[in-house]
């Protein structure tokens, strides 16, 4: 183990972990291992050490007890820098605090007060439980809610209406100050889609579902789908959470995902895929055999290099570091934009398409616009950045308030569609946005704006991704056939 690497465990030693702390040393991989456990969780903190050529990895997992397969908190990364370790440790440290206190988390269902919503509230709950949340969803008559919050704090995260009773939203907001108060759509509480409910309750919290990898996706169209076959591709997702971060990757070959993984952070940064790749090349993977890298990040992104000035994540050349570093041809493009690209390839009936995606309660979304079978990166790679456009455009003065809306949020749709039909004229517009699982009700919206012969195809899109990953595939393919 390096003389780094020793440092930063004594480091940790005296910063006082909470529960009981097990030191251990071998003479395998692991070097040296912290195991940790408190009364809610068990964490492990450990140093692989790959030979005195190497950094030594250095790995931080902890674990829900009973949820052992779900990590809350796992990263890898080299032991580069001893400052950059303790500022990952703090994360670490920081979740282990917050689970060993934990307390379910309330959501309250209000309608006018039916047996319906009783019901809808039970789906959830059974919801969550599937996705080992430990949410509680209560269902009241909104009257007799907001009588009872002028008497006594419930502890509710959040408020869920139902839409016979949207009109009422502003009630119910001075009611619960502070916490996220929304509107359920129409289809999604009409049709008992309890999935799409608890993925509004998700994004009002600023936290993302643990789905399972489905079946996916695939290519639709040649030749690259002849390519795909005949390639190995690492495909990186970096997406971004309020609660922290998240890396998903997979491995595709044969056209296949033949493995995949994922690391759970506290705070997002570009170079954690530098990291994430140096931990698989020392087992899962040979790196060496890959014919490409391509990472989906959020920001813009312009030949290589991703940057993200609203977070204050400076330009950082991704794609050129990554290729100096494992010799591998990489790839790195803007997450709505492979979005896009995974919408575009995975058929065959459009060749102008755009997406827009737009998480419930954000004031502004992300899109992508292929014409002509080639993504439009505009100049600088700004095309897709809509925040302005939306701000001048599609939304009220109280966005903050509106982004919760069904209804504004089906103009705000609307608006993006229409602009984009003045200027491309798309066959197809797929829909990433939660808040707008209603495409006959967009569409009515968008003809009233524009003639309906000329209106583009509406597909919603459930969950963008999945056409993440098949984009960002598809772009490393095409970049490997354009060098």
């Amino acid at each position: 183990m390096t003389e780094l690497s020793e440092s930063f465990i004594s480091w940790v030693l005296e910063q006082g972990l909470p529960g009981k702390v097990t030191e251990l040393r071998g003479e395998g991989p692991v070097a040296c291992a912290l195991e940790i456990e408190t009364g809610q969780a068990k964490g492990a903190i450990n140093v692989y050490d790959l030979g005195a050529d190497a950094a030594n990895i250095v790995e931080f997992r902890i674990v829900r007890k009973g949820h052992e397969d779900d990590p809350a908190f796992h990263l890898h990364f080299e032991m580069l820098d001893l400052a950059r370790a303790q500022e990952l440790f703090g994360e670490m440290r920081d979740v282990l605090e917050r689970l060993e206190h934990p307390q379910p988390t309330k959501v309250l269902l209000c309608c006018s007060g039916g047996l319906t919503t009783t019901m809808f509230a039970d789906e959830l709950t059974r919801t969550a439980e599937r996705f080992h949340q430990d949410y509680v969803f209560e269902a009241k008559g909104l009257e007799r809610a907001i009588e009872e919050a002028s008497r006594t704090d419930e502890g509710y995260a959040c408020v869920m209406l139902a839409p016979q009773v949207g009109y009422l939203r502003d009630r119910a907001v001075r009611a619960f100050p502070g916490i996220p108060v929304f509107e359920v759509p129409a289809k999604t509480f009409g049709t008992y889609d309890a999935l799409g409910a608890f993925r509004l309750v998700m994004d009002a919290l600023e936290q993302e579902i643990d789905e399972p990898d489905p079946a996916g996706e695939r290519i639709a169209l040649e030749p690259l789908l002849d390519l795909a076959r005949a390639s190995k591709v690492l495909v990186i997702l970096l997406r971004h959470l309020s609660t922290g971060a998240r890396l998903e990757w997979r491995l595709y070959e044969h056209d296949a995902v033949v493995k995949s993984g994922r690391v759970v952070k506290g705070a997002l940064r570009y170079h954690d895929a530098r990291d994430l790749i140096a931990t698989l090349a020392c087992g899962e993977l040979d790196v060496a055999s890959l014919d490409a890298i391509g990472i989906a990040v959020p920001g813009i992104v312009q030949d290589g290099t991703a940057m993200l000035p609203w977070r204050k994540l400076a330009p950082y050349d991704l794609a050129g570091k990554i290729e100096a570093r494992f010799g591998v041809p990489t790839f790195v493009e803007n997450d709505a934009n492979a979005a896009c690209v995974g919408c575009y390839v995975s058929q065959g009936d459009y060749e102008n398409v755009t997406l827009l995606v737009q998480h419930a309660g954000h004031v502004v979304g992300g899109a992508g616009t292929i014409v002509g079978g080639r993504l439009v990166k505009g100049y600088k790679g700004y095309a897709g950045e809509i925040k302005a456009i939306q701000q001048l455009y599609s939304l009220p003065e109280d966005v903050e308030s509106r982004a919760w809306s069904p209804e504004a949020m089906t103009q705000v749709a609307m608006a993006h569609i229409v602009a984009v039909s003045s200027l491309v004229a798309p066959e197809a517009c797929f829909v990433a946005m939660d808040m707008v699982p209603d495409m006959e009700a967009l569409k009515v919206e968008v003809e009233k704006h524009m003639p309906a012969a000329f209106a583009p195809t509406l597909i919603h899109v459930a969950n963008e991704r999945e056409r993440t990953f098949l984009g960002m595939f598809a772009l490393a393919l095409s970049g490997l056939q354009a060098r």
